[in-house]
């Protein structure tokens, strides 16, 4: 502290603790289960919505290009 002030004593205690992680896996278990839902939901959909084995299209069987200018 710049101006000779003391530190806020309740900050001091927690820093000195060691227990300074208070948020655990119960605090960040939501988002990160949220996440895991959203991203097996587009997978599920992925897989029931693209075809695995697309009928082959053969570039040959289309028309020329038209001429360039």
């Amino acid at each position: 502290m710049e101006t000779g002030e003391k530190m806020n004593p309740k900050l001091t205690e927690t820093l000195e603790s060691g227990d300074v992680e208070s948020f655990g896996w119960s605090f960040h278990k939501w988002p990160f289960l949220i996440a895991l839902v959203i991203v097996v939901l587009l997978y599920a959909l992925i897989f029931a919505f693209v075809d695995p084995n697309p009928p082959y299209f053969d570039p040959a069987s289309l028309p020329p290009p038209p001429p360039g200018k």
